[in-house]
């Protein structure tokens, strides 16, 4: 018991120099009245000191990767793929150059950051399970700061890739915008629905322990409809026997997570879909807005 007391005494500081940094942050720049520059740099630079001492319930500090670019020397493979290569040492220097203008592109630098690391490294991979908790620090800070998400049809999108091969792929940017609006249309924002479900699960940001706050979007039904009552016809039964089984998939919920909506198949976006249906949150509720929908009423 009175180890815990020391523990807590010993952790109130810290806590309590955050909270007086946060003050004077707001006292100095009222975001409610605009964004400058100069307010993206201290804020921007406040989260890196944030995210810097983010660590796992094992106190390991979860950012190491993503402080410095991996050499060149070595890691031929990594700059082949990785078109933008970012590292919080990176962001640290634009925003003292004041390059960013407001919280929302400083926000889209940090998600291409992350997204550089999930496409690279596997799944299985500390990396990658590093990337998705600074993913979760950045969603944390972001929703509760950004004045962006004041916008209920806000989607925050990683930085669009330059073109490659004089401009072949000029059309990626757009392709994410795209995709941001489809996710509206289809019932919300996705990334940000995957950021409240994790804060549910509260894995291993033990230094940034706060609730996902997510924007709501505009929604529309999808109604999906039947032929009809009638048997169907031997062809397509025929045909259904030879479908071979879908292998077994990973069920969790974020399957999809910084998947983009082209290249998906019919089905796949579907699923996409309903997974960032399940996991939507809005700030008045505690638990996935959801959630009342995901199973059937118990008969009594």
């Amino acid at each position: 018991m009175d180890s815990k007391r020391k523990a807590n005494g010993a952790a109130s500081p810290e806590n309590d120099d955050r909270a007086s940094k946060r003050r004077k942050l707001a006292e100095e720049f009222d975001l409610s009245k605009g964004e400058t520059p100069e307010s993206t740099t201290a804020y921007g630079l406040a989260f890196l000191e944030q995210i810097r001492r983010t660590s796992d319930k094992s106190g390991r500090r979860v950012a190491g990767y993503f402080e410095k670019l991996p050499p060149k020397e070595g890691n031929a493979d990594y700059y082949k793929q990785t078109r933008m290569p970012i590292s919080l040492e990176l962001i640290e220097e634009q925003l003292l150059d004041g390059k960013f203008k407001d919280l929302a592109q400083l926000e889209s630098y940090l998600k291409r950051m992350i997204s550089n690391a999930k496409e690279f490294y596997p799944r299985s991979s500390s990396v990658f399970d590093d990337a998705e908790r600074v993913r979760k620090a950045v969603s944390n800070y972001m929703t509760k700061t950004n004045p962006a998400y004041q916008n209920r049809r806000y989607q925050a999108v990683p930085t669009p890739l330059p073109p490659e091969d004089g401009g072949e792929d000029d059309a990626e940017g757009e392709d994410a915008e795209e995709d941001a609006e489809g996710e509206d249309e289809d019932g919300h924002n996705a990334e940000q629905s995957e950021d409240d479900e994790d804060e549910d699960n509260d894995e291993d940001d033990a230094d940034e322990d706060e609730d996902d706050v997510g924007p709501r979007s505009g929604k529309r039904s999808i109604i999906l409809k039947r032929q009809g009552p009638s048997r169907p016809s031997r062809g397509s039964a025929t045909a259904a026997q030879e479908t071979p089984k879908r292998p077994a998939t990973n069920n969790s919920d974020d399957q999809y997570e910084d998947v983009d909506y082209k290249g998906l198949s019919f089905q796949q976006a579907q699923e996409k879909i309903v997974e960032e249906l399940l996991r939507h949150q809005e700030p008045e509720y505690d638990s996935p807005y959801f959630e009342p929908f995901v199973n059937l009423p118990l008969v009594l």
